[in-house]
């Protein structure tokens, strides 16, 4: 399965071209939309081939997700306090 992260509508085009070539493959677009105020009800997506599937997701909302986590929480005060942490701690 191709997996594209995008945030703008150039990033969404530039997925759907690329992957209307490889029907043979599943595809699937994350489109953040709260980046730059998309409206994800603008969208005609059953117009789509039945190998490509696009997803809407929120920043704030994985990043609230994220904040709520005990490890969430230390990576977002360590990046305020301008402190590196390491590889391992971050995976």
């Amino acid at each position: 399965m191709n997996i594209y992260l995008g945030s703008t509508t150039r990033n969404r085009l530039f997925a759907l071209l690329k992957y209307l070539d490889e029907p043979a493959e599943k595809s699937c677009i994350l489109m953040i939309y709260d980046q730059q105020g998309i409206d994800s009800k603008n969208y005609y997506l059953s117009a789509l081939p039945g190998h490509i599937q696009i997803r809407f997701i929120s920043r704030k909302a994985i990043r609230k997700r994220l904040d709520k986590k005990f490890s969430g929480m230390l990576l977002s005060l360590a990046a305020a306090a301008d402190i590196r942490t390491s590889a391992h701690f971050r995976r």
